[in-house]
């Protein structure tokens, strides 16, 4: 389970690339997204016997697809620690206009704030704590996770890999837009020919979606076709 976003933004010069907005001299998630992430982070909870509360930690995943330094699209996998969702969760924290930068709340009736320290190098090369009072660098809060794709076997959607696609959502600025006498096409009883009959012509993501978005079939029956 997990929430993809994207802030890709064409680098003007034709050749498909796009800006690179997340780096090292910048931010891989800003405060906001951290916020975000560790929001839904509590909401959805693992369960866990060995915790005294029933649960620990959570497996929310929050993916970022933006260009990478080379002006490639990238896609990049992260979590907050259980610290993040902990002080969330607290109203310890929030997040700052300042995208590398996550504040630390000040106390207020029913709101008890404790102190909150972090270590860093300084200039002399030493290790240091220092208090995160009034506010500390994000990247305290954040996990870089591992991801990968598949490069073999068969895909679970298998429509495009025999020659048929249904149109993509959210296409409409590129003159790309989704109609009911695309389903037709698309199980093969309008303009294709008879091959692309049968259950590879219905296991396409993008169809699945627009048959839900329809309200003609019940949540039961589009989870088997995505299952």
């Amino acid at each position: 389970m997990g929430l993809i976003f994207t802030d890709l933004t064409d680098d003007g010069t034709g050749s498909g690339t796009v800006v690179c907005k997340r780096h090292i001299n910048s931010y891989y998630l800003s405060a906001t997204d951290v916020y975000q992430a560790a929001l839904f982070q509590n909401i959805h909870k693992s369960p866990s016997k060995w915790s005294e509360t029933g649960f620990f930690g959570s497996k929310f995943i929050t993916c970022v697809v933006s260009g990478d330094e080379n002006g490639n699209i990238n896609v990049s996998a992260y979590q907050v620690s259980n610290t993040a969702m902990a002080m969330v969760q607290a109203d310890i924290i929030s997040p700052s206009t300042d995208p590398g930068i996550m504040l630390v709340n000040e106390e207020a009736p029913g709101r008890y704030i404790p102190e909150v320290f972090y270590r860093r190098i300084n200039e002399y090369g030493a290790n240091v704590q220092e208090n995160a009072k009034p506010a500390f660098p994000v990247d305290y809060l954040l996990i870089t996770l591992t991801h990968g794709f598949r490069t073999e076997g068969d895909v679970m959607f298998s429509a495009s890999k025999e020659g048929v696609a249904f149109p993509v959502e959210n296409r409409q600025a590129m003159g790309v837009s989704q109609d009911i006498k695309d389903i037709a096409k698309q199980v093969g009883v309008s303009g294709r020919q008879s091959e692309t009959r049968g259950l590879f012509a219905i296991s396409d993501f993008h169809l699945l979606i627009y048959l839900y978005s329809l309200g003609v079939l019940t949540e039961v029956v589009l989870q088997v076709g995505l299952d």
